[in-house]
């Protein structure tokens, strides 16, 4: 999914939602009781907002470009794998984003900030070069690493 950074997109796409939502109100069979009508209206709300929320990204962050992976809990059928990070363990599933031996179409990455950039660089062209991706660039992002 692409991130929306401009705010005119993004209220866009909101009520590109609510609008949706309304529309199922409004298409409910109109015998059904008023209650169950916002009920059903509710829930299409709650599986939707799913969608959009990691769509949006604030706007200083445009330099980005970013796209995301979005995983919803019902979409998966394969048990999760684990794996730990400074304070507990994450989970997390595996995916093939191209079909079988195809390499990834990788032209450049940006490694976010960090306190150590010269190091993560190194390490990321390393992960390239295991897949054989050794026409990508890395470059540190120039983003000052804030800890808080």
């Amino acid at each position: 999914m692409r991130y929306h950074y401009d705010r005119f997109a993004q209220e866009t796409l909101a009520n590109e939602l609510l609008d949706l939502v309304i529309d199922s109100f409004d298409d409910e069979e109109k015998t059904d009781s008023l209650d169950r009508r916002y009920r059903e209206a509710y829930k299409l709300f709650g599986r939707l907002v799913h969608l959009l929320a990691p769509a949006l990204k604030d706007p200083s962050f445009a330099e980005e470009q970013e796209w995301r992976l979005i995983w919803l809990p019902d979409s998966m059928q394969d048990v999760p794998k684990c794996r730990v990070s400074r304070s507990m363990l994450v989970p997390y599933h595996l995916h093939s984003l191209t079909p079988d031996g195809a390499k990834m179409p990788i032209r450049a990455v940006v490694v976010g900030p960090t306190p150590h950039p010269r190091l993560a660089v190194e390490a990321t062209r390393t992960l390239l070069g295991s897949f054989q991706l050794y026409s990508a660039t890395v470059d540190a992002s120039k983003i000052p690493y804030r800890t808080w």
